[in-house]
């Protein structure tokens, strides 16, 4: 089955700066996504523990249960701040793929690409010119 989507993985470079890129639309979806989950968890456990910490006197259940919302809420502080870290980790990464991929592949790679295709230009150039003064020959011949 073949791509529809042809990438153009010809040199390392491109796929350093692509593999970036797609890294840090990576990276910017998970942190939209955990971003929104742990605020949504959050503003539901805010809400019940609120709650309970109003109520004059708890029972036995309702304390275990605020003790859970308050580690809870410790756990998911901790937990959202090691995974924004590593989040964090991956956009410098894929920048830093993405500027090094894209400089490379500019300096060093398409100025012989460019060098290639203006040989190519005069390659072609020399050969119609041949064949006009084949052609013309031909016709003096006749």
């Amino acid at each position: 089955m073949q791509s529809k989507i042809p990438l153009p993985t010809d040199n390392i470079y491109k796929f350093y700066a692509l593999f970036g890129l797609l890294l840090l639309f990576a990276s910017t979806f998970a942190f939209l996504s955990i971003h929104h989950s742990y605020n949504e968890q959050g503003y539901k456990n805010y809400v019940e523990l609120k709650v309970l910490e109003e109520l004059p006197d708890l029972t036995k259940e309702q304390e275990a249960r605020k003790f859970i919302l308050e580690k809870q809420n410790e756990i998911s502080i901790s937990d959202k701040k090691f995974f924004l870290d590593i989040i964090g980790f991956s956009v410098g990464v894929s920048i830093i793929l993405i500027v090094f991929g894209f400089f490379q592949w500019h300096a060093k790679i398409q100025p012989i690409q460019d060098e290639i295709v203006s040989k190519q230009l005069e390659k072609l150039d020399v050969e119609i010119k041949l064949l006009k003064q084949q052609q013309s020959r031909s016709r003096l011949k006749k």
